[in-house]
């Protein structure tokens, strides 16, 4: 496994962070809060959003599942951190994502393979940094470079470690 960085405006839009808003909480997103940017957090855990409520008593938080549910606004960026390998169809929610901004960075654990696969399993959903569905993935970055040019990215570029 390796750590896979995927980068690929729409004016006054917020910046949008969605999954793993606990673990991180916010890391990322905070840099651009610093320099005046909204962020958003989206998470289908109540829980998770919550902790960054509390860490962060100004944030705009939402809780949204990823995987059904359509994406409250339109994003000049969208941070999708830690989050692709815990969906049932990460191909999905690329072209939703596609749908309210044309900037993404994709950041997750990758198999260490040359080619583009993916493979499909089960996670226990009590785990709480695991997959709300119950349904996760493994894909290669090959892959995920893939489609997130099907997705409608023009520019996607692999900046795997």
């Amino acid at each position: 496994m390796k750590t896979l960085r995927v980068i690929s405006a729409v004016p006054g839009a917020p910046d949008l962070q969605i999954g793993d808003s606990v673990t991180l909480p916010g890391a990322e997103a905070r840099v651009f809060e610093q320099y005046g940017a909204e962020v958003m957090y989206v998470d289908g855990r109540e829980e998770h959003l919550a902790e960054v409520r509390r860490r962060m008593p100004k944030a705009w938080t939402v809780w949204a599942d990823v995987e059904h549910d359509e994406f409250p606004c339109y994003a000049s960026l969208v941070l999708c951190l830690g989050l692709i390998y815990h969906v049932a169809d990460p191909a999905a929610l690329f072209r939703k994502i596609a749908k309210m901004t044309d900037r993404v960075v994709v950041e997750t654990t990758a198999l260490d393979h040359d080619g583009e696969c993916i493979v499909f399993l089960d996670e226990p959903t009590e785990v709480k940094q695991f997959s709300v569905t119950g349904k996760a993935c493994r894909t290669s970055p090959g892959w995920v470079v893939r489609e997130l040019k099907n997705a409608g990215f023009e520019h996607v570029r692999d900046a795997s470690d």
